[in-house]
């Protein structure tokens, strides 16, 4: 008997009309791309201090395009895709959450658990 995996979520994307998307949890090898490729964002804008505001802007979206891009066909079926042209704002950002949801929050609260009951072993091994 097979199960369905509850980390699998629908969304809607669409402008006119909407069509409904599966998003799959990221296997751990695919998290840890997806972690690469935000690390790879991050140290990105890091890099654009001293541009004009739409240098800035024109780096930063491309940046986001082609990652966001890099990171969905991580998460959806093989033949599926996202165009940004019928994606709105609040879609964008609910599939955002749905991956950082799915993906990264128990993690982030698990660490922060790990390292708190580790630090005072830490400390003991010091003194």
């Amino acid at each position: 008997m097979s199960s369905m995996n509850p980390d699998i979520t629908s969304v809607e994307v669409g402008i006119r009309k909407l069509r409904e998307v599966t998003i799959y949890p990221l296997s751990v090898g695919s998290q840890l791309e997806a972690t690469e490729i935000i690390a790879k964002v991050v140290n990105s804008i890091a890099g654009f201090e001293g541009l004009d505001d739409s240098e800035v802007i024109e780096k930063f979206l491309g940046v986001l395009r082609t990652s966001l891009k890099q990171i969905l066909n991580l998460v959806l079926d093989e033949k599926e895709e996202i165009d940004f042209h019928e994606l709105t704002n609040p879609q964008l950002e609910n599939i955002v959450n749905v991956l950082f949801d799915k993906n990264y929050r128990d993690i982030v609260k698990n660490s922060k658990d790990l390292v708190g009951k580790i630090q005072p072993l830490l400390a003991s091994m010091r003194s």
